[in-house]
């Protein structure tokens, strides 16, 4: 298991060579791990890795020009850099895409494995998706997720406004509040033959219609 920190705000991917070259010494050179670049390197790793933010980044955004972010490991991602049980870090999608989708993309062959991914103390907003899912997607039908102190606010997709899930979706100590799907969809969560757990969250006054 590696701890990868993200050191900078900026959403790049400086190098993309599937090989086992790529290290967080040589991506990007050291003292600069974008989360995107972060994400990458997980998914080269076949261990479980956890992924943490540098602490001068408390409060910060970081606001996405390279389409969604990509997840295709079991891993952590860990946005609470004091420790407070409070999300210290926003990703904004800038209405350009989904945030974050968990997905078979950068794998050569399906995966056999369960993916066990964790997500804590994360703000989404303005994301935007024409399928399901603004702000989050769990793709992947033998992927465990769990979203904790987290929020989902301002997405907005066709299906689903904020998340839209095909796995096992547990959701603890979260918000999920002012999203819209279209007039098909819902605002806040769907979940597709796969199982939900709701615990300690709030999932109010998000709406359907409209264009997206």
């Amino acid at each position: 298991m590696t701890n990868i920190v993200v050191t900078t705000l900026d959403d790049e991917l400086d190098d993309i060579l599937n090989d086992d070259s790529i290290s967080v010494l040589n991506f990007g050179g050291s003292g600069d791990i974008s989360l995107r670049e972060a994400l990458w390197l997980a998914t080269l790793d076949e261990t479980s890795d956890t992924i943490t933010f540098a602490p001068e980044f408390l409060g910060g955004t970081i606001t996405l020009t390279g389409g969604d972010l990509n997840i295709s490991t079991s891993l952590v991602l860990d946005g609470d850099i004091n420790g407070d049980g409070i999300a210290d870090i926003t990703l904004d999608g800038n209405f350009d895409d989904r945030i974050l989708d968990v997905n078979t993309l950068f794998l050569d062959e399906p995966p056999t494995q369960l993916f066990d991914i964790s997500i804590n103390a994360l703000n989404f907003v303005n994301g935007d998706s024409s399928s399901g899912g603004g702000a989050f997607r769990n793709n992947v039908t033998n992927a465990t997720v769990t979203i904790s102190n987290s929020s989902f606010t301002n997405n907005r997709a066709l299906w689903a406004g904020a998340i839209d899930n095909f796995g096992d979706l547990t959701i603890i100590n979260s918000l999920i509040a002012g999203n819209r799907g279209g007039s098909a969809g819902v605002g806040g969560i769907r979940t597709t033959d796969a199982p939900l757990t709701v615990i300690n969250s709030t999932i109010a006054n998000n709406s359907t219609g409209g264009n997206n």
